[in-house]
């Protein structure tokens, strides 16, 4: 008969307890507590308060109960090699699901926060213009006029290139200060950064940081 288990299921199980170790142990009350979900026996419950408890004792004293972080570092770390081995009750594939839900827990989280994630993709953008400024105008980043960029950059607009109707979509840009812009880039070539952009142009001093989170300026 076929093994339908994964093949790094194996793997999975054997790592689980390293990251109690490269932790120093503060993962390990949040493994035990998702260990415990689900289970009739609050024993795992009770080992991730002792963890937690630890943790949260050496944090509080600024240092001055460290050695109590041995306890959920290395005891913690002990603990969960045992269960994984077989040695305790446990199974090291239920470890693994615990991790796994701690992390996709968190990736959830992250999904349903569209700003936060908006402001992601603009620092990625960012970085792309940073290091490869003709890689970033040919993606499109900072261009919602085009129909065929490739790019999700969080709203960015391109201060340098885009169209007076793109500009104004900025906060704090009206409909004549977006034409403004256009006319001194053509004048006097791109805008440098905000900075210049605010000393050549009229900005709503309301909507100044708001406009800088938004505006790139790829030459």
């Amino acid at each position: 008969m076929s093994d339908n288990t994964p093949a790094n299921s194996d793997d999975e199980e054997s790592s689980v307890p390293w990251i109690s170790l490269a932790s120093l142990g503060f993962a390990t009350p949040f493994i035990f507590y998702n260990l415990a979900k689900g289970e009739p026996d609050k024993t795992y419950l009770k080992w991730a308060i002792a963890y937690g408890a630890a943790a949260l004792l050496t944090v509080c004293s600024f240092g001055v109960l460290a050695p109590l972080l041995l306890f959920p570092w290395i005891g913690g770390s002990i603990h969960l090699f045992l269960i994984r081995d077989g040695h305790l009750p446990g199974k090291g594939k239920a470890i693994s699901d615990s991790v796994k839900s701690m992390i996709e827990s968190t990736t959830a989280s992250a999904d349903k926060d569209p700003v936060a994630e908006a402001k992601r993709l603009r620092t990625k953008a960012r970085r792309t213009v940073a290091s490869d400024p003709l890689l970033a105008k040919k993606m499109g980043i900072g261009r919602p006029d085009l129909d065929d960029r490739d790019a999700d950059d969080g709203g960015l607009i391109d201060v340098n290139n885009a169209p007076a109707q793109a500009v104004e979509t900025l906060p704090g840009i009206s409909a004549q200060t977006a034409k403004d812009i256009v006319a001194h880039r053509e004048a006097h070539g791109p805008f440098a950064d905000a900075d210049e952009l605010i000393m050549s142009v009229s900005v709503n001093p309301k909507f100044e940081a708001q406009m800088r989170e938004y505006t790139v300026f790829i030459p």
